[in-house]
């Protein structure tokens, strides 16, 4: 599907490896902006 293929492309990243998971807890504004990148 078309997510996928973003995916896959590189375009559309909905984890940042390099953050640790707590993040989500603690900053969850900065951690929404790093999970979606370049969706247009």
């Amino acid at each position: 599907d078309l997510v996928q293929k973003a995916l896959n492309e590189g375009r559309l990243k909905y984890v940042d490896k390099a953050k640790p998971p707590m993040k989500v807890d603690t900053d969850p504004l900065s951690t929404a902006d790093a999970t979606v990148v370049e969706v247009y």
